[in-house]
This record gives structure tokens, C-alpha cells and sequence, in this order.
């Protein structure tokens, strides 16, 4: 299973925080790991019609993410 670990530099001479890491493999910063995500959502979609939306913004690179928070604590419980 992959790991991440949070604000950890490395060789690479970039300063943003978070850098991120996944089995020891650098992955890039916070931004960098959006373009990856969305780009792996992308190539996974198959012919949903969300998907040339989705095209668009990754090629004009007009998004934001806002993560939400989640309760957790409900999940499994009756």
C-alpha cells in the first residue's frame, strides 16, 4: 500500500510544502499531486459525459480544490 509523507524535502530543490511521497518515490508538490489525480481521474473515466468538462479545465487549467471535510466517526453505525 502506498505511503505519504507530508512536508518531507528531498533532493529536489523544489520548497513548496507539502512534498509529497509515495514508496519513497518523489511525486511533487500539493499542485503537482492535483495534476496527477486529476489526470489519473481523466484517464479512467471511460465515456462519461463529464469527461470532455473535465478536459476542458485540465487544459485550460482553470480549477481549484477545496477539500471538505468528512465526519468519519458515522461511518458503520446504525
Amino acid at each position: 500500500m502506498s505511503t505519504a509523507l507530508w512536508g518531507r524535502r528531498s533532493e529536489s530543490s523544489r520548497s513548496s510544502v507539502p512534498q509529497i511521497f509515495f514508496n519513497n518515490i518523489h511525486v511533487g508538490s500539493n499542485d503537482d499531486f492535483q495534476k496527477l489525480l486529476f489526470q489519473w481521474i481523466f484517464n479512467h473515466m471511460g465515456n462519461s459525459p463529464k469527461k470532455k468538462e473535465l478536459d476542458a479545465l485540465l487544459q485550460a487549467a482553470s480549477y481549484t480544490v477545496v477539500y471538505l471535510p468528512y465526519d468519519w466517526s458515522t461511518n458503520g453505525k446504525d
